[in-house]
């Protein structure tokens, strides 16, 4: 029997031998288009799409590069299942993971460039978690199109996927925790130096030192400013080139300066020089950034404990009436499970053998279990408490309850409070004020015939940063709604944060909402005299022990503790 190739489901010739590994098995490939064209479907992450696709693709005639390019593969409706969403008059919707994003002016460009598209309908980009949701007329505009706009921009666009978000957020972590300690290292040698130059100027150096510790100064700054300081310039160059004024030009601008000025001191051997100012500048800034950085991994991080509510694995019921464990990915629309008591809910269903409770606090908020039976829907992530349930599945993937909330939740943390939009907006004003403000001030203490107008003209660079503006309120906003998620309360709108201050008076609809959910035996009535007291408790207990309802577990939690007033 003649081998079919993986990807196209050509006949594969004879003697050929291409493998690539999916899955940990090898599939055998017809040709390099197909090979070169699978392994960059691996590489981004969409293994699935392999699973679910209806039918083979069109075969590729040969390994030209406008067929590898990345961005193409993302048109394919079968790639785009498991993150675009799509709607009626054949309009979608994308999530996007967007790399680069220094400040809330680079999402505000971000929706003002993509909005400006022809065919997208609406564009929300979220500076704290650096996602993007896109909607777009199909028959207008393509997917490969949009990211090509962004990546226009100077920014790195991925559709979103769980497993690779973690790694680019894991390699930038990194890449900045590197930058910044390269910084602070050659920093406090710097600033070492600094301390004998400043000495030299209150009580005399010999001009030799003075010339050897300005060199070696030199030479220090120089991997702070390459290295660590790459981001920063990179980000200042990025904004020039799209003519939108960035935080960074201002803290690029004042570094320029200083380095230019103080390279010249340095050579001429007069002058002030500004290493140490330099290397400092970098370190704080970058330090301010990463763990600015850290706080908004954070906010995501609770995000995502609502997909981590479900199970790794389920209880597969197969055709032969077999049980066998399988990974929740590999599980299909009417497929049966089996969900034993103590377990949790794998997946959205509905129960066609068994009667339980179910406990649904943990998405619901409703602190009492349900009684389930043939023909009630369970949802994914509950718990179930006394009996064995037989589920059929009925939604899967994104169609699942915990996906939608997780869906309204990102949608809602794309929404922006009033002073947030404000903020960027007036941050691009702010920075053309400052420059232009820097150069009046350098130029009338030039005039004046101070010597230290290249000082001042810095100071005001440097002091007038708007990072306040686009860093700490954003990042407040941030924390505070993670925090929030953390304690189980989802921001719908953030205008919600900034209105609390005004709150006298709250409203709750559930009993649950205040409370914990957790019976506590409160009191025991012995009707038989003959029982001792302390046995009658330990006996209820022994019954209940092997019981996962709310009421078993208050009298097992009550003998262990001996809390109970008996009488």
């Amino acid at each position: 029997m003649t081998d079919h190739c993986f990807h196209c489901g050509e006949p594969i010739p004879a003697g050929l031998e291409l493998k690539v590994k999916i899955d940990k098995e090898l599939k055998g490939m017809c040709c390099l288009g197909c090979k070169a064209v699978t392994e960059q479907i691996i590489q981004l992450g969409f293994n699935d799409y392999y699973k679910h696709r209806t039918e083979f693709p069109e075969k590729p005639e040969s390994l030209l590069p406008e067929v590898l390019k990345e961005l193409n593969i993302f048109n394919n409706p079968q790639i785009q299942t498991g993150f675009v969403d799509n709607f009626a008059d054949n309009a979608k919707e994308v999530r996007l993971i967007i790399e680069g994003i220094t400040c809330p002016a680079c999402t505000w460009l971000i929706e003002s460039r993509l909005s400006g598209l022809n065919g997208v309908q609406h564009v929300d980009a979220n500076y704290s978690t650096q996602r993007c949701r896109v909607r777009w007329q199909d028959d207008d505009i393509s997917l490969s199109e949009i990211l090509s706009a962004v990546k226009q921009l100077g920014y790195k666009a991925y559709p979103f996927n769980a497993k690779q978000r973690e790694q680019v957020y894991e390699n930038e972590r990194k890449n900045r925790l590197l930058q910044l300690g390269i910084a602070g290292l050659f920093g406090m040698q710097v600033m070492m130096i600094a301390i004998a130059l400043y000495s030299g100027d209150m009580y005399g150096i010999d001009a030799r030192y003075r010339a050897f510790f300005q060199w070696i100064s030199l030479l220090l700054t120089l991997p702070v400013l390459i290295y660590s300081g790459r981001p920063l310039f990179a980000g200042a160059i990025r904004d020039i080139k799209i003519k939108h004024p960035g935080m960074d030009i201002p803290i690029t601008l004042g570094i320029t300066i200083a380095f230019i000025s103080s390279l010249f001191a340095t050579i001429q051997q007069s002058g002030h020089i500004y290493y140490d100012s330099i290397v400092m500048f970098i370190f704080f800034i970058l330090g301010g950034r990463y763990f600015e950085f850290i706080s908004r991994k954070k906010s995501i991080a609770h995000l995502d404990k609502i997909s981590s509510l479900l199970p790794l694995y389920a209880h597969k019921i197969n055709t032969n009436g077999e049980i066998e464990s399988v990974v929740l990915d590999t599980l299909k629309i009417s497929d049966k499970v089996l969900v034993k008591p103590g377990e949790v809910v794998p997946i959205d269903g509905k129960v066609y053998d068994g009667c339980s409770s179910i406990n649904e606090s943990i998405i619901t908020g409703e602190s009492m279990p349900k009684r389930k039976q043939p023909g009630s829907d369970v949802i994914g992530g509950s718990t179930n408490i006394e009996s064995p349930l037989y589920i059929e599945i009925t939604r899967i993937g994104e169609q699942t309850f915990l996906s939608n909330i997780s869906r309204i939740i990102e949608k809602a943390s794309s929404n922006k409070a009033r002073t947030l939009l404000l903020a960027e907006k007036l941050v691009s004003l702010f920075i053309v004020t400052i420059l232009i403000v820097a150069g009046m001030t350098g130029f009338y203490w030039f005039v004046q015939g101070s010597d230290r107008w290249l000082e001042i003209t810095i100071s005001v660079l440097v002091v007038s940063c708007p990072c306040a503006l686009s860093l700490a309120m954003p990042t407040a906003v941030s924390s505070a709604t993670s925090t929030l998620i953390k304690y189980g309360i989802a921001i719908i709108n953030n205008d919600a944060i900034e209105k609390l201050n005004d709150m006298d008076c709250f409203v709750f609809d559930k009993t649950g909402t205040l409370t914990e959910g957790i019976l506590e035996l409160d009191h025991v009535d012995i009707v038989a005299k003959n029982y001792q007291h302390d046995s009658v408790l330990k006996i209820a207990a022994s019954l209940e022990s092997a019981s996962e309802h709310p009421i078993a577990k208050a009298i097992c939690h009550a003998n262990k503790h001996n809390t109970i007033d008996i009488s």
